[in-house]
């Protein structure tokens, strides 16, 4: 089975960073290290994710509320930041869930 992850943020700055796919040790601290050395490389003092995680995802800056980045036909899955909600007003975070169902 193929994945494809959608990964988006409506800062440009967050997105770049993203795509690198950098971390310092300091926050994988609580990440196994069978996790670290299935899924990271390390590079100099940090980790990088390996190319063909990085290579299924695809980085965007994207505003959700505005374009939702995926169809109400079951082949896709959402899943977010839970402090994402702490951004929008009651509203935005009900029109974020009815795009769920």
């Amino acid at each position: 089975m193929q994945i494809q992850i959608f990964a988006s943020d409506i800062s440009d700055i967050a997105i770049a960073k993203a795509r690198l796919g950098f971390y310092n040790p300091s926050q994988l601290l609580n990440v196994p290290e069978t996790i670290l050395k299935k899924y990271f490389a390390k590079k100099g003092g940090s980790y990088q994710v390996k190319k063909p995680i990085r290579e299924s995802c695809v980085f965007a800056v994207h505003n959700f509320l505005k374009d939702p980045p995926f169809a109400k036909n079951g082949h896709h899955c959402l899943s977010q930041c839970a402090d994402l909600y702490g951004c929008f007003s009651p509203k935005e975070s009900a029109y974020d869930v009815s795009l769920c169902a």
